[in-house]
């Protein structure tokens, strides 16, 4: 499981099946007709947020 509702404990995935799933994920873009898909960590994008917030206090956002 990737996923987890607010409150309840997180399971976690050996480094094989996390493996097996990336490789689905990837044949299934492929199938779908993407030409590219990539697997990335969860981790938060603190530079890019700081960026994003400054795009938009200074109004560029439309």
């Amino acid at each position: 499981m990737l996923y987890s509702r607010p409150g309840t404990p997180m399971e976690t995935q050996s480094s094989a099946d996390t493996a097996h799933l990336a490789r689905e994920v990837k044949t299934e873009a492929r199938a779908a007709g993407f030409d590219l898909c990539g697997i990335t960590s969860a981790a938060p994008f603190e530079r890019e947020g700081k960026a994003l917030a400054e795009w938009v206090d200074r109004g560029y956002h439309g």
